[in-house]
Formats: structure tokens, C-alpha cells, sequence
């Protein structure tokens, strides 16, 4: 099993254009990630991710629109949800639909001590 989880994770970081490819990770090692990702965000800012989940879009307080990947456990019983930025040319997709995301993770601060991170999309996959 361990030796499974190493070529997964070699697989996962080992690539020229990305350094977290996690549509290639197992549900599990993904949310542990995005976690992380969550708790300790400074270390991954400038990172390329790719993520694969749940399309979600919503409404923010400037009444603009936000979206975000919903990535879910192996259990399929907790989910975190990541918000990217990307131009959809003002047409919002549908939500729930299967979306492939990648981008840089950006780390901003938009209040003294509040921090404000999204992945600045470069490219939008729906399945």
C-alpha cells in the first residue's frame, strides 16, 4: 500500500507544467491536501493545481458571480470547496457538473489578518 501511495504521489507532483495535479489523486489524499491547502495556504501560493470536482456557482456580496470546484472524500461525506476566477465571457454554466480547473493558487489579504485565496484559472474542463 505504500508503495502505491508513493507513485501516486510521484504522479501527482511530478509534472512540467503542473505541481499539484490532483484529478490524478485518490479522494482521500486530495482532501488531505486541500486541507492543507486551507491551513497553511502561504506555502502553495504561485502553485499550478489542477482540480477536478463539483461545479458550484453563487452570488457574492458585490453581486457578482463566484465559482468554485467542490471537491468531496472518499466517503463522498465532506466536501471543501475552492474558488477559482476565470472569464466565462458572461455566461455561467450550469452547476452540478463535473469541472477540471487549473490555475495558480493566489493568497491575498483583503483585510488586516483576513485572508482572501482562489486559484487564478487558466483553463476550465467540463465533463
Amino acid at each position: 500500500a505504500l508503495n502505491s501511495l508513493s507513485q501516486e504521489l510521484d504522479q501527482a507532483f511530478n509534472n512540467d507544467e503542473l505541481d499539484f495535479d490532483l484529478s490524478k489523486m485518490n479522494p482521500n489524499m486530495v482532501y488531505a491536501l486541500i486541507f492543507d491547502l486551507m491551513m497553511d495556504s502561504e506555502k502553495y501560493e504561485g502553485k499550478t493545481f489542477k482540480l477536478k470536482g463539483d461545479f458550484f456557482t453563487t452570488t457574492g456580496p458585490q453581486g457578482n458571480p463566484v465559482f468554485a470546484v467542490i471537491i468531496k472524500d472518499a466517503q463522498a461525506c465532506c466536501q471543501q470547496g475552492i474558488e477559482f476566477k476565470y472569464d466565462f465571457g458572461g455566461k455561467i454554466p450550469e452547476t452540478s457538473r463535473q469541472v477540471t480547473v487549473t490555475g495558480k493558487y493566489v493568497v491575498t489579504e483583503i483585510e488586516e489578518g483576513i485572508q482572501y485565496n482562489y486559484v487564478e484559472a487558466s483553463l476550465v474542463e467540463f465533463q
